[in-house]
């Protein structure tokens, strides 16, 4: 039967032993995977949607304007929510930490909000193992943390279910609150209109009942969903106005819906290998997901039909995430489990039913921190992860470059430091740069970067032209940054140094053979001041290097002795370095 605070027994001592063993082992779970996550906050690597989210935050905090100064592929709240921390915590990590910290908190009220949804929709135990089943997936743990807005989009998600649960639904306070909510989340990110479907279902439903005044009722549901509406849209849009500009907020979104078609082109692909991926990965949660839903149409005729359309709409949302968003990429998976936790919780708790009955009741209790102990393994992975190499890079940025010195990395990995126009490469503008819209060989040579940082992007996604230009005008400092230089390498016994960055340039050379530059022998361990400009470089039987000088001390924060990537999770293969590369 639905709404039993917690599983019961035949025997009532046993059920009272049960009863506390239960909420006390429930809360001890959530409590362990809260504290992973904490600990996860300050040595979790950055992902590109980090750094992005980051830079752009950044940018903003500093009076940069998007189509003037920068390009920017999208709008959403979360980095006009983090723009005001660069104010008070200039060139430090600190933002980083402290949006983590609100998501946990963001993690901890959706959990809260689940449980009041679960008291309806579901077994009332249902509830209290959800956050185990949720929390302790592959996909949350490694993904929930990452400074994207999809946490907050299930967030706003489940306060409209539970807006919809309520009895007062059809009151304009309720439609406000409805329209609010949802005019809220499709700004944080317009996936988030998914659950528009739904919410019209359950009214049309609730309006249609013998009894009711369709016309009032619906008019009364109109007023006060646009009034939500109004109330949260045209503030956002009078300070869109005020700072970006509005024609610039509807180029931006108009840009965005016109690539998608490149999305929906590459995603079929993406999204079977994301869904192996997830299956095998946290097939535990998926079984009993597959079982709670079972169990749940079992017992429909328990439930009121505007819940019984609530729980279908669960699953047709969640569904839409996927039929709606082809290129289905890992993160996408904190909205899609999120929706599914319930079920995955109500076949979980039909699985303790069946032991509490069969076993003593504290061993039963204790089966509640399976899933905590069966993916220990991808808990281990992120309280070790490290991000040292990505601060030790930042330091290098802060210490060794001035504050107008541009670095070229991107998704925005330079920090604090400005780049090229075109700073964010996601995969929706690839067919747009590969047919031409703009080049990096231009920018480079406009924003003259002091440090190219290499990654799965770079120069992966660039073409032929661009990476040939780089390679021309930029040489390895460590095996993933690049800076200012010339290589003879494969350019003749005479060749021109075209430097972009005026400044001391070291010089490398083999044992043998000789070097000159602008008619002047030079020699291994020199240190050179170079004008910007050609340089005629002569080479008799030698290979020389010149490279932008930085002192041992700046070089040892590049040192990065595991090898990991500044952009990618730990274990992304990276492309060849950039003067292997073909056409």
């Amino acid at each position: 039967m639905p709404n039993k605070p917690i599983p019961t027994s035949s025997d009532p001592d046993d059920s009272c032993r049960f009863d506390q063993a239960f909420r006390w082992v429930c809360w001890v779970g959530f409590a362990i995977l809260l504290a992973i996550y904490l600990v996860s906050v300050a040595n979790r690597y950055l992902i590109n949607d980090d750094y992005q989210g980051l830079y752009t935050a950044w940018l903003k905090s500093q009076g940069k304007v998007a189509g003037r100064d920068y390009y920017l592929t999208s709008y959403y709240l979360l980095t006009d929510l983090m723009a005001p921390l660069f104010r008070v915590w200039r060139e430090t990590w600190f933002p980083v930490y402290v949006m983590r910290v609100f998501f946990i908190a963001v993690i901890a009220t959706t959990m809260v909000l689940m449980h009041r949804v679960c008291l309806r929709l579901f077994d009332g135990a249902t509830g209290w193992v959800l956050p185990l089943l949720l929390l302790s997936t592959t996909a949350m743990l490694h993904r929930g943390l990452d400074l994207r807005p999809d946490l907050i989009t299930n967030l706003f998600w489940v306060g409209i279910i539970l807006v919809l649960l309520g009895r007062d639904l059809l009151s304009w306070r309720s439609s406000a609150a409805v329209g609010a909510m949802l005019t809220f989340v499709t700004l944080n990110r317009f996936k988030g209109l998914m659950i528009v479907p739904l919410v019209l279902v359950v009214y049309a439903w609730e309006i249609s009942r013998p009894g009711r005044s369709t016309m009032r009722d619906s008019a009364r549901i109109l007023v006060g969903g646009i009034l939500g509406v109004f109330l949260v849209a045209l503030p956002y849009l009078a300070w869109v106005s005020a700072t970006d500009g509005f024609g610039e907020f509807m180029q931006v979104h108009r840009a965005l819906f016109m690539d998608l078609g490149h999305s929906f082109s590459d995603g079929p692909g993406i999204l079977a290998d994301t869904a192996k991926h997830s299956i095998r990965l946290d097939y535990l949660f998926w079984a009993f997901s597959t079982a709670g839903m079972w169990l749940r149409v079992r017992s429909w005729r328990a439930y009121s039909p505007r819940e019984n359309i609530l729980v279908a709409g669960l699953v047709a949302t969640s569904a839409a995430t996927v039929a709606f968003n082809p290129a289905y990429y890992a993160y996408n998976l904190m909205t899609l489990q999120t929706l599914l936790a319930p079920f995955a919780a109500n076949g979980f708790l039909g699985a303790i039913r069946i032991l509490q009955a069969r076993i003593a009741p504290a061993f039963a209790a204790a089966f509640l921190l399976l899933p905590i102990a069966w993916n220990w393994k991808a808990i281990a992975e992120v309280t070790q992860e490290s991000n040292r190499h990505q601060k030790e890079l930042q330091t290098f940025f802060l210490q060794y470059l001035n504050p107008s010195q541009a670095v070229f990395a991107l998704e925005g990995v330079g920090l604090y430091r400005p780049s090229v126009f075109h700073w964010r490469f996601p995969a929706v503008l690839s067919a747009r740069y590969l047919g031409g819209a703009w080049t990096y060989s231009q920018e480079l040579a406009a924003a003259k970067p002091e440090v190219l940082v290499l990654s799965y992007r770079l120069p992966g996604w660039l073409t032929y032209s661009d990476v040939q230009f780089i390679s021309a005008h930029y040489v390895f400092l460590s095996p993933l940054i690049l800076v200012p230089g010339f290589d003879s390498a494969g350019k003749g016994q005479v060749a021109t140094f075209d430097a972009l960055v005026p400044g001391r340039y070291e010089v490398l050379m083999t044992a043998t053979g000789a070097c000159s530059l602008d008619g002047s022998v030079i020699h291994p361990g020199d240190i050179l001041d170079l004008p910007a400009g050609p340089h005629l470089v002569e080479l008799d039987n030698a290979r020389c290097i010149l490279r932008h000088h930085f002192p041992e001390s700046a070089k040892a924060l590049l040192a990065n002795p595991e090898g990991l990537p500044y952009l990618s999770p730990p274990g992304q293969t990276l492309p060849e370095p950039i003067v292997g590369s073909r056409p």
